[in-house]
């Protein structure tokens, strides 16, 4: 007779790492996304995009008083804005 043994303390760790590193990597792929899709004039906005948080949470931002503005289509380049499109974009993409 062969016993099966589950460790149901390890498989919650296992899971928790594969979900944190997953949802890390859609982060990173989302903010490559929304850098390539801000528009470029000095340059300043598109580098000004940071990260926060850890685990499962994390919050992209961009701290350029015209950040609103650029969002709402102000821009030529982005008249979409560059974060919406790069949400509805995490459907399409390939994560790392």
């Amino acid at each position: 007779m062969t016993r099966v043994i589950f460790n149901g303390a390890s498989m919650k760790q296992k899971i928790k790492a594969i979900t944190e590193a997953a949802t890390e990597a859609i982060t990173d792929t989302v903010l490559d996304d929304i850098k390539d899709r801000s528009p470029e004039r000095s340059g300043l906005f598109k580098r000004s995009w940071r990260k926060s948080g850890s685990g499962t949470r994390y919050k992209l931002t961009n701290p350029q008083p015209y950040a609103g503005a650029l969002e709402r289509g102000r821009s030529k380049q982005a008249p979409s804005g560059v974060v919406k499109p790069a949400i509805q974009n995490i459907p399409n993409r390939r994560y790392r």
